[in-house]
């Protein structure tokens, strides 16, 4: 079933792309081990956008964005996860990928 955004939602499809190896990390807040973070950034693959998206065209669908991640709606419905994000939390849009690599 195809889903289609409206009220200016971009629908969005989480990219994976190989993460940097860190340090021990510099905190005084003891966690378990098995704890990590949620980055508040992210890049995501343009799905579909509403009719009504003033900073985001159709030929944008298929390109890598920048988002705040903290801002995503997902939403479960008919067995099938939805992510959404309204335009005016995308930070930016990788022209030709800009050279992002995807690992799917």
């Amino acid at each position: 079933m195809a889903f289609e955004p409206f009220n200016r939602y971009v629908l969005i499809e989480k990219k994976t792309i190989e993460e940097l190896q860190t340090s021990e990390p510099k905190s005084t807040i003891l966690v378990p081990d098995t704890y990590t973070p949620e980055p508040l950034h992210g890049l995501y693959k343009v799905v579909n956008i509403a009719t009504d998206c003033e900073k985001i065209a159709e030929y944008d669908i298929g390109k890598t964005i920048l988002i705040n991640t903290s801002m995503i709606e997902n939403i479960e419905v008919t067995d099938q996860n939805i992510s959404l994000i309204l335009e005016n939390y995308i930070y930016g849009i990788f022209e030709n990928d800009g050279g992002v690599e995807d690992v799917n």
